[in-house]
């Protein structure tokens, strides 16, 4: 028997912090949830904002995978700098638990909570 969990879509205005040993930065992200691909992935729209002491980067999503809870964002702003972001939504779609190790934002990347406001 095959059991499936329904999850709201991801949409709205996500803020939280990432943190990492010595640093944190402020994240704030315009999510927009997608149609599924060929693939079987939904997608998300959007940008995503990095604000710490050392640096302020805006991100455009240039591609994503939803499956599930599982979510992958690959991000890049107009000076080139390039990350990606990826982690696990809840069933409201309200709570993204997300990690970035790539340090998009002057070397600083972490892990975190970002919640719909």
């Amino acid at each position: 028997m095959l059991t499936g969990v329904k999850f709201k879509p991801i949409a709205g205005v996500y803020v939280g912090t990432l943190a990492a040993r010595d640093s944190s930065i402020a994240v704030s992200s315009s999510l927009t949830q997608l149609s599924g691909n060929s693939a079987g992935f939904l997608g998300v729209k959007g940008t995503v904002s990095y604000t710490s002491s050392g640096c302020t980067e805006e991100f455009k999503i240039t591609s994503s995978q939803l499956a599930g809870r599982h979510i992958l964002l690959n991000l890049s702003a107009k000076d080139g700098t390039a990350t990606t972001v990826y982690g696990n939504v809840n069933r409201q779609g309200n709570q993204i638990d997300l990690a970035e190790y790539d340090g998009g934002c002057d070397g600083v990347g972490g892990v975190g909570v970002l919640s719909l406001e």
